[in-house]
């Protein structure tokens, strides 16, 4: 599997005057393949939550157990969209001349870098509510004694926070590196 770091990187010495549009139209076709085989990985995972969440919420003890599984689904369901919706990659035109290709190249690499930088709100967010109910409901429920429910709640509540701050350093690091391509594509 090519790596699309290198592909990204070896793109940025080349303007519009000097180079091929055939070798641009080969990377930008192995980093569509990439970006497909990305959001194919978090449909997947995305239908794994939904049937898992889904089925957890149809046998919790509680109410709000069983509505913050559900959330955690309906989560999983909207982060898909998300992902449908602004992360599939654009078709690339055939017979383009070499400034239209640099310019589509261009337009595609700047796409994926605004999808990674509004993780939090179109991958990570729609995840909240359901994970802070689902911290909270034994206490909701009265499943759990106060100290416990609390410590737990808060226990529950970081990690989901460390995990979240965790994913979205990721998806900023890599954004940022697609925001030093592009500038070099300029």
């Amino acid at each position: 599997m090519t790596n699309p770091k290198e592909d990204w990187m070896s793109i940025t010495t080349l303007d519009a005057g000097g180079f091929d549009p055939a070798a641009l139209a080969r990377k930008a076709k192995s980093f569509d393949r990439v970006i497909r085989w990305r959001n194919f990985r978090e449909y997947a995972a995305s239908g794994f939550v939904i049937a898992l969440f889904g089925y957890w919420a149809t046998r919790a003890s509680g109410t709000a157990e069983s509505i913050a599984l559900a959330l955690v689904a309906l989560g999983a369901l909207v982060a898909a969209i998300q992902i449908m919706r602004l992360g599939t990659p654009t078709r690339p035109r055939a017979e383009l001349s070499a400034d239209a290709a640099l310019h589509d190249w261009r337009g595609e690499l700047e796409r994926q870098a605004k999808l990674l930088e509004g993780v939090r709100l179109n991958y990570l967010a729609p995840f909240c509510p359901g994970f802070v109910l689902l911290a909270l409901a034994p206490l909701i429920d009265g499943t759990s004694s106060l100290a416990v429910g609390v410590a737990s709640a808060v226990l529950m509540i970081a990690l989901l926070g460390s995990v979240l701050w965790f994913v979205d350093r990721l998806n900023l690091r890599a954004a940022a590196q697609l925001r030093a391509t592009i500038e070099g594509l300029k």
